[in-house]
């Protein structure tokens, strides 16, 4: 049967003057080998040269299915008894290779195969080499290992490297074990998986641009440049931009820029609030910030703050918060009048 299909095809594969073979013979034996199966169309390739194995199987990449009635024609065409059922014979790149393997095996198969893989489709996972190894492996932690198996197989070496060695120890373990055993995987899985990964790099990539806070980014950069140009833009937003320069400073002056104030400019502050606004301001700060008000007060200020902190118990958030906004706005306005420093980071003393 093979002798006789091959005799029936070469007809059709006349050279042309390039030396490659004729582009119409090429598209009807693809169509007749689609037609008569996998099995059958290996054993038609093994009797072609090596030009025309290629130029059959690159034209097959390129056809999705063939109608009922096409492979019908084609195989009439051939010779062939009709279809007894009504069947759409499959093509692509997948069948392209799945014949390629049944004619002259995997491995030269593979060779033959990568010389007609439409490059267009370009390597499987190719997008995930733009991404950093931890955004990587932020998206590809929530595949399973068997996913994240096949992700990494396809990666370059140095980003599977990466990925792989940022997971768990235990999914690691599973991920390089089912590497270590992974032989062929079907293109349709491959897309299934590379569509749930673009997927999820759209879901991270819109979460991420919703958290983006341009006041807090703005406020952390004002805090660390020195106090003369941070100093002249907020000046310059003050004039501009009034609304803004408000939520600035609100931004800038948080109860953790106590701890950018010097002890003796602190205790000054400190004086000139009561012992009931200290305890207040206490509740529900940290252990920092507390032990920062404590040691700047006296002996006995601590003893008597200490009762009115246990005498006033449990209180309502937003006593503490009006007693904190109270503080802080005392702060900057001394800040403003230049009566205490707040440092910044890149500020150097001498």
């Amino acid at each position: 049967m093979a002798d006789r299909n091959a005799r029936s095809v070469a007809g059709l594969l006349k050279v042309a003057s390039d030396g490659t073979p004729a582009a119409k013979g090429v598209s009807k034996v693809a169509r007749f080998l689609m037609a008569v199966g996998k099995d059958e169309a290996a054993a038609v390739l093994r009797h072609l040269s090596e030009a025309e194995v290629e130029a059959v199987l690159r034209e097959i990449t390129t056809i999705s299915r063939l109608g009922a009635a096409e492979a019908a024609e084609i195989l009439g065409e051939f010779g062939r008894e009709q279809l007894k059922r009504r069947l759409e014979p499959q093509g692509g790149a997948e069948v392209a290779r799945q014949m390629l393997d049944r004619a002259f095996g995997i491995d030269v198969g593979r060779m033959i195969f990568e010389r007609i893989a439409p490059k267009e489709s370009g390597r499987a996972f190719e997008f995930l080499e733009d991404l950093e190894p931890q955004q990587l492996a932020v998206i590809a932690r929530e595949e399973s290992p068997a996913a994240i198996a096949l992700i990494a197989a396809h990666l370059s070496p140095r980003s599977a490297a990466a990925l792989i060695d940022r997971l768990p120890d235990d999914t690691r373990a599973l991920v390089v074990r089912r590497i270590a055993h992974m032989e062929r995987v079907d293109t349709e899985v491959l897309s299934r998986v590379e569509e749930s990964l673009r997927e999820r790099i759209r879901a991270h990539a819109t979460a991420e641009t919703e958290e983006v806070d341009g006041m807090g980014a703005l406020a952390r950069i004002l805090r660390t440049m020195g106090t003369a140009e941070g100093s002249e833009i907020l000046r310059e937003l003050q004039s501009d931009e009034p609304e803004i320069f408000e939520q600035i400073q609100d931004r800038l002056f948080t109860i953790e820029t106590l701890l950018l104030i010097d002890d003796q400019d602190l205790q000054k502050v400190l004086r000139e609030f009561s012992d009931r606004d200290i305890a207040l301001i206490l509740k529900g700060k940290t252990e920092e910030i507390r032990g920062r008000i404590i040691k700047n007060v006296s002996e006995r200020r601590r003893i008597i703050i200490a009762e009115e902190y246990t005498h006033i118990g449990p209180v309502p958030r937003r006593d503490v918060e009006i007693a904190s906004r109270a503080f802080l706005e005392h702060l900057r306005r001394l800040e403003d009048e230049g009566e205490i420093v707040v440092r910044r980071e890149t500020d150097e003393y001498v």
